[in-house]
């Protein structure tokens, strides 16, 4: 959904492209479903030419506001999400100005699609990244042209962010192979663990203990099992972004500095990940988020901690 007024002063960088060189001069959304079905939601002044410029299947005339037309359209098409017209990354799709952005807010605030017009955490390019089998680069990787096999292990590393603040987590999907009933079993234990080792970051953390304190009950336990420690902090804190600076989970290397020895503050939000690699079958890594508070932390959201077999 592209969200214009008065396109003459304040224009959409993708409205040439959508929309040709004729301006928009009534608050606007222009529709594009996935079924390939285009609305066009303009003032009455400008309906005609948006008729003429032939681009929009359905063009509906407004003339006191469009937030009714709007929310009946959003209501028949019923999208799982929206897509609006901000980016973090693509300037070509950043032209949604923040008094729009607040109206259109205002609009959909006691529908049913409030939440579905959710930005991503951090650039689209790598959200969601996801890694499928062993040769998948794990990390801040763009996509591959891997393609997803039976006995893959699926990683995903997504968050969106809604009213300023980021969400951040991984999940897990395992595909089975011909005969498969569930992941073999070195692949169970190596989940089960991943799973052991945030539980144990989870328990420590609280006000007044360090990062490094966490990082080391976790990081304790995947290398007691036999697995390489994974070469990363255990977790970083959440806020506005999807790394949000300050204290890390982590341990005492260079690169971190003292950033793993600042003290752990109530209302601080962090996230839990780590992970082990699994020869012949790929990355397993799960992400939590969590709430410190008075004398421990809470999850902010519900838990994997039963891998997704299909």
């Amino acid at each position: 959904m592209i969200f214009v007024r008065e396109t003459s002063v304040n224009s959409d960088p993708i409205l040439p492209v959508i929309y040709g060189n004729e301006t928009l001069t009534r608050q606007s959304a222009l529709l594009m479903h996935q079924s390939g079905e285009t609305i066009a939601i303009v003032g009455r002044i400008d309906a005609e030419t948006t008729r003429l410029i032939a681009a929009y299947q359905t063009v509906i005339p407004c003339d006191a506001g469009i937030s009714q037309h709007l929310i009946s359209e959003l209501q028949r098409l019923n999208p799982a999400k929206i897509a609006i017209n901000t980016s973090l990354s693509n300037v070509m799709a950043d032209g949604l100005s923040y008094g729009m952005y607040q109206l259109l807010v205002k609009m959909l605030a006691d529908t049913q699609f409030a939440d579905r017009n959710l930005l991503a955490a951090w650039t689209y390019e790598g959200c969601p990244a996801v890694n499928s089998g062993p040769d998948s680069p794990v990390g801040h990787a763009a996509p591959t042209d891997i393609q997803l096999e039976r006995g893959h292990l699926v990683h995903f590393d997504f968050g969106v962010q809604k009213g300023g603040y980021c969400s951040d987590i991984q999940r897990m999907v395992y595909l089975l192979r011909p005969g498969e009933s569930q992941l073999p079993f070195e692949g169970q234990q190596g989940f089960d663990l991943v799973c052991q080792a945030i539980e144990a970051a989870h328990v420590v953390l609280r006000p007044g203990v360090t990062g490094l304190d966490v990082d080391i009950a976790a990081r304790k336990v995947i290398t007691d099992a036999g697995y390489p420690e994974y070469r990363y902090a255990t977790g970083h804190q959440l806020g506005k972004r999807g790394h949000d600076g300050c204290g890390i989970l982590g341990p005492q290397w260079e690169v971190y500095g003292n950033l793993p020895n600042q003290i752990i503050e109530k209302d601080q939000v962090y996230t839990i990940e780590l992970g082990i690699a699994l020869p012949g079958y790929g990355y397993i890594g799960l992400e939590e988020d969590v709430l410190v508070t008075e004398d421990g932390n809470v999850y902010l959201g519900e838990l994997q901690t039963t891998l997704v077999i299909l």
